[in-house]
């Protein structure tokens, strides 16, 4: 299922990568590889890797949601608030 290819957003997150998995598994309706598939869009996982910083090793995964506009702004927004973390 290929939707808008002209409407999407990129993002990178520092969320543990089975643990987006396990988020993109709940909210979609069928999974084809790395896109996981919605009504009106679809989150493609693009790069995966581990960054060490010294003794820190940091998780860094790009997700393309594509679709349509209002429903890729909502699964962004959805994706933000459930992986939003404060320092402190």
């Amino acid at each position: 299922m290929i939707l808008n290819p002209e409407h999407e957003q990129i993002i990178e997150s520092g969320a543990s990568y089975q643990e987006i998995i396990h988020y993109l598994l709940t909210i979609s309706e069928s999974v084809q590889g790395s896109t996981y598939n919605g009504g009106k869009w679809q989150i493609i996982l693009q790069n995966h890797e581990h960054v060490s910083l010294g003794s820190l090793k940091l998780h860094r995964t790009t997700l393309v949601f594509r679709g349509d506009p209002d429903a890729v702004t909502f699964q962004v927004q959805a994706f933000r608030m459930r992986f939003l973390s404060a320092g402190g």
